[in-house]
C-alpha cells in the first residue's frame, strides 16, 4: 500500500528443529532493519517493544521444538499518509495537520521490515541482544514475506 501509515502484522509458522535447543544457550531473534517500531510475539507470548537498533529479542522462553507461530507487528510514522492525502486524486483524507509539513511531492519513508528476512542466532551469553559475532554459535535465516 503506497501511502500506508499504521501497523502491519507479519506472521509465519516456523518449524524449529530440536538441535537449536542447547543447554545454557539463548535463541535471539534479529529483525534486521525496521521502520519504526516492532512488537514480537512467539506462540502468543509477547516481548518488549523494539524502537531502536539493534532490533533483536531473546525468544528462548517462548520457542519449542516443532511448529511455532511468529508474529511481528511493525508500526510506521504517519508521514506517508500525510503525503498521500496531499495527492490530487486522493478521495477521502485521513489525516489533518494545522501545519502542512509534507507536500504531495515529498519522498515516501521506508516502512516495515525492510530486510524481509529474520535470523535466529544462538547466543552464549544470556540476554545479549547485540550483534557481536563472538557471541553467536549458529545462525538460521528465514523469509517472512515478499
Amino acid at each position: 500500500m503506497k501511502y500506508f501509515s499504521g501497523t502491519a502484522t507479519y506472521s509465519k509458522t516456523i518449524d524449529v528443529p530440536a538441535d537449536w535447543f542447547r543447554p545454557g544457550a539463548d535463541l535471539m531473534l534479529d529483525l534486521g532493519e525496521v521502520r519504526e517500531l516492532a512488537e514480537v510475539s512467539v506462540n502468543d507470548t509477547s516481548f518488549e517493544s523494539l524502537w531502536n537498533p539493534p532490533f533483536g529479542v531473546d525468544v528462548t522462553s517462548a520457542l519449542h521444538p516443532g511448529k511455532n507461530v511468529l508474529r511481528v507487528k511493525v508500526t510506521n510514522l504517519w508521514v506517508n499518509r500525510l503525503i498521500g492525502d496531499q495527492q490530487p486524486d486522493a478521495g477521502k483524507k485521513y489525516t489533518f495537520s494545522l501545519v502542512p509539513t509534507y507536500n504531495r511531492n515529498a519522498s515516501l519513508r521506508p516502512s516495515g521490515l525492510l530486510d524481509r528476512s529474520l535470523s535466529f542466532a544462538e547466543a552464549r551469553q544470556a540476554k545479549s541482544t547485540g550483534r557481536n559475532p563472538d557471541d553467536l554459535l549458529v545462525d538460521r535465516t528465514l523469509s517472512i514475506g515478499s
